[in-house]
C-alpha cells in the first residue's frame, strides 16, 4: 500500500513539474527559431507581436487572410500596420 501511495504522489509531482516546465520549454524552443531565412515582413511581424504565443500569431494571420483574401505576407504587413495605427491613435 505504501508503494502505491508513493507512486501516486510521485506521478502527481511529475505531472505538476511538467505543467510548470512545458510552457517555459516551448518559449525557449520558439525563441531559438533562426531569423535568417525570414522575410523582412515576417521579422517585423514577429518583433511587433513577440508577446503573443505562436498559436495566437498564426490565428491573427489566418483571420486577416480570410477577411481580406490576401497572402500570408500581405496579412503580416496589414497586421503590423493595423497595430501601428492603434498605437498612434492616442
Amino acid at each position: 500500500m505504501q508503494y502505491v501511495m508513493a507512486a501516486v504522489v510521485g506521478v502527481g509531482i511529475g505531472f505538476f513539474a511538467f505543467c510548470l516546465l512545458a510552457p517555459l520549454l516551448q518559449r525557449v524552443r520558439l525563441a531559438t527559431i533562426p531569423l535568417d531565412g525570414l522575410s523582412e515582413s515576417e521579422r517585423r511581424f514577429r518583433a511587433v507581436f513577440a508577446v503573443m504565443a505562436e498559436g495566437q500569431r498564426q490565428s491573427l494571420l489566418d483571420h486577416h487572410m480570410q477577411r481580406l483574401g490576401c497572402s500570408r505576407e500581405q496579412a503580416m504587413r496589414y497586421a503590423v500596420e493595423d497595430r501601428e495605427r492603434d498605437i498612434n491613435r492616442w
